[in-house]
């Protein structure tokens, strides 16, 4: 047992055959799938995006082949660099996570380019414990909610009895709140108004039954609940 996982934790820097190649490539594909399944099971949010599974994956493997062919020649490296400081990526991150998992991705790529396999088993199996348990405990989440609220009526007579009854509403489900702005087009008889919300329990009945008492107010054309994230409730 003990020579089998000096083996696998050993650095492959001989000659390179190709029942090497071909266990370096299968690991790195075994290895960034486990990752892209987690990532995938775990996602939260409104920016996931199939496409960024295959990348995960085409990161690893791609990785684990540059650091098989670099291994320890110093000429090789150097010549990586320059040729990597050409390429410009302008795809944009939207998710803060998503770097993290590249950067796992990329980890992985290396511990199983340098033959450190043990390494790269041991960092998957770990770092995906970690990452199911904080989303079952929801660790992410945030103790409270703000949101941005847009009422939008027709003006007329009626008009002040609004203004009046949606403080009510607000003040009735105990939430913190205060109009960030407001906007009057007398020419075609039209008000928004936008309130800054702050829910103390999360749960997404309590903007959606908001969003409902307020919609049922006289002259009240339009009801937009906005999160940080984006549009949740209209």
């Amino acid at each position: 047992m003990d020579m089998i996982l000096q083996k696998l934790g050993h650095s492959t820097g001989g000659e390179l055959t190709f029942a090497l190649i071909f266990t370096a490539l299968i690991t790195s594909f075994i290895m960034a799938y486990i990752v892209s399944y987690v990532y995938r099971k775990t996602h939260t949010g409104f920016s996931y995006e199939a496409s960024f599974n295959f990348t995960i994956i085409l990161v690893t493997v791609i990785v684990t082949i540059i650091m098989m062919v670099i291994g320890s020649n110093i000429a090789l490296s150097l010549g990586l660099i320059g040729s990597l400081s050409i390429i410009r990526f302008r795809a944009v991150i939207k998710d803060s996570k998503d770097m993290a998992y590249l950067f796992w991705a990329i980890a992985t790529g290396l511990s199983v380019g340098s033959g450190n396999y043990l390494m790269a088993a041991s960092s998957v199996f770990f770092v995906s414990v970690i990452v199911i348990v904080l989303s079952k405990m929801n660790f992410s989440q945030a103790t409270h909610t703000d949101y941005i609220m847009v009422v939008q009526s027709s003006l007329d007579q009626s008009d002040g009895k609004n203004g009046n009854m949606i403080p009510n509403i607000l003040d009735q489900c105990e939430v913190k709140w205060n109009v960030r702005s407001s906007l009057v087009d007398q020419n075609n008889l039209y008000a928004e108004t936008t309130y800054s919300i702050i829910f103390k329990k999360i749960s997404t009945a309590i903007p959606s039954a908001l969003v409902d008492n307020i919609s049922n107010l006289e002259n009240v054309k339009k009801v937009t609940m906005l999160s940080p994230e984006t549009n949740l409730f209209a």
